[in-house]
């Protein structure tokens, strides 16, 4: 019995190790962006995003919940930047999915009260580029500088 619990303990030790080595070797990596995306908020639905904030929170949502449930970690972001130091006009949070109802998304932003813009790439360009792995998707919201460069993974 003591043989099994140091063995799952050695288990979790080197994953967590494994993590947190994966996670170091992402931080300063650039994001690329640029891809045919569809840029949503509650006021518009776009082809350009409208907005360049020195901040930007990205985060990957999962399209298999319902919207109000997708939207969730966005309220949990939005929280947490007005709880820190930071201005609500130099900071942005990108969600990105890989399809949407845009109308319903709008609706739905508007309805929950978020600022957040929600990227579609419908041709997966993000996840291609950015070499998207299981650890990124894990970890689904990391912050970039003004130069996209990942500042914070978690």
């Amino acid at each position: 019995m003591i043989l099994i619990g140091f063995l799952v303990s050695i288990q979790f030790v080197s994953c967590t190790s494994r993590e947190k080595r994966e996670i170091k070797q992402m931080m300063g990596r650039t994001v690329r962006l640029g891809g045919n995306f569809i840029y949503i908020d509650s006021a518009c639905v776009s082809t350009k995003s409208q907005h360049n904030n020195e901040i930007r929170v990205m985060t990957i949502l999962d399209n298999n919940d319902c919207y109000e449930c997708m939207f969730k970690p966005i309220l949990g972001i939005e929280l947490l930047l007005s709880k820190s130091n930071v201005n609500a006009d130099d900071a942005e949070i990108l969600a990105f999915v890989d399809s949407i109802d845009s109308q319903k998304a709008q609706l739905v932003l508007k309805s929950m009260n978020l600022d957040a813009t929600i990227v579609v790439d419908s041709l997966n360009y993000y996840k291609q580029k950015n070499n998207v792995n299981e650890l990124l998707y894990k970890n689904r919201t990391f912050i970039v500088d003004s130069k996209n460069r990942i500042v914070f993974v978690g």
